[in-house]
């Protein structure tokens, strides 16, 4: 193993993740889901007797210190497998390191596609997967106008184009498209929301992390309601909606897990899950994705008998993981991963109702060459 010690034998990974600060919101689920992977992974015997040692880095959601502390990780401690950061902005910054170096990347979140490396695993979802499933769910629905909103930065804008180009592809129409800064106030959000009161059948959102809320609190403050205008989306989640039920209920959400998912795999999951963090602890997609790449990796070193990102790549086509979204695998050329979508609506208990399960395991299609 190229990351095993011979004073410790074990086989060392880096976990790249904010433990304060903004994406702290998103990463602390993150968190959950790769200690947990650990957990299940070790349990089984690690890899091939040597266990997992996860080196803990925390960048306090400041960009610079994700660069130099993944630099640290590869160069000076020499892993070749770092799991987390959930910024797209970020892991654009992180790419020509882990090249470098020969090292990979293992990114957990869903995000906009459009790009490849051969030292990133994209283990979210992307707009195939995500954005076109529920805008033809919308459709369907017989919600053909849309307002677009988003948080200012890459991954919003682009999710928020996929959107626009296939609404009107199909006929519908997208009456008006905004972006604020993170940070942004629940009074700037009235003020985006107001003037299509009436006008919309949905509220296409791809605001992120903690900004939510606010969001969320204009669209009452407006006394707005989910059964003329929801607010759709795939950055909503257990742990969000929790937080304040009543807030999301009403709201719509697709994503490639749920906790109410009903399947045997799902049970086990949740059984450990909480054994693990608390009888309340909520499970969400960023953990369960967190803990199947860790799983992932760990079947990929054991066929490879090591754990150099080039016998990994060549190895991680074989790993399909039992999981609680019915299989979990990466594509070994797209390096994304293949996931079935699932479009739910939020109640009023923090949790979500399954409205619409995708027929198929969705293959990766991340520059949407074969999506129609």
């Amino acid at each position: 193993m190229g990351s095993a010690t011979h004073e410790t034998d074990t086989v060392k990974i880096g976990v790249l993740l904010s433990l304060s600060g903004p994406l702290s919101a998103t990463e602390l689920w993150h968190l959950q889901g790769t200690m947990l992977g650990v957990d299940i992974v070790n349990s089984e015997g690690g890899i091939n007797g040597l266990p997992l040692e996860p080196i803990l880095c925390d960048p306090a959601s400041a960009a610079a210190s994700y660069r130099m502390m993944a630099q640290e990780l590869v160069d000076r401690h020499g892993l070749k497998n770092v799991f987390g950061c959930c910024s797209s902005d970020i892991r654009k910054t992180l790419i020509s390191t882990f090249e470098q170096h020969d090292a990979l990347l293992w990114y957990p979140t869903q995000f906009e596609g459009f790009e490849w490396s051969p030292n990133v695993l994209y283990g979210g979802s992307c707009p195939n997967q995500h954005t076109l499933p529920l805008a033809d769910y919308l459709l369907d629905c017989d919600r053909s106008r849309h307002l677009i909103i988003g948080t200012d930065f890459g991954f919003p804008r682009t999710n928020n184009q996929v959107f626009r180009d296939h609404i009107e592809s199909r006929g519908g129409q997208v009456l008006g498209e905004h972006y604020l800064p993170r940070g942004a106030p629940r009074e700037h959000w009235m003020a985006v929301i107001e003037p299509y009161r009436g006008r919309c059948d949905a509220i296409f959102s791809t605001v992120v992390g903690g900004d939510n809320r606010p969001l969320f609190e204009a669209y009452h403050a407006l006394r707005l309601r989910p059964d003329r205008m929801p607010i759709t989306g795939f950055c909503l989640c257990e742990g969000t909606v929790a937080q304040m039920p009543g807030l999301y209920a009403g709201h719509i959400s697709v994503m490639p897990y749920f906790e109410s998912i009903g399947s045997h795999s799902n049970t086990q999951f949740l059984r450990r899950f909480r054994r693990r963090f608390g009888r309340q602890a909520r499970a969400n997609w960023p953990a369960l994705t967190s803990c199947l790449q860790v799983q992932s990796f760990a079947a990929a070193a054991r066929l490879a008998g090591s754990d150099e990102a080039s016998a990994i790549i060549a190895n991680i086509s074989q790993v399909d993981l039992d999981s609680p979204t019915a299989g979990y695998s990466l594509d070994q050329d797209t390096h994304y991963s293949l996931v079935r979508p699932h479009v739910s609506v939020a109640d009023g208990n923090g949790q979500f109702e399954l409205l619409h399960v995708g027929s198929e395991v969705i293959r990766p299609d991340p520059y949407l060459i074969n999506t129609a």
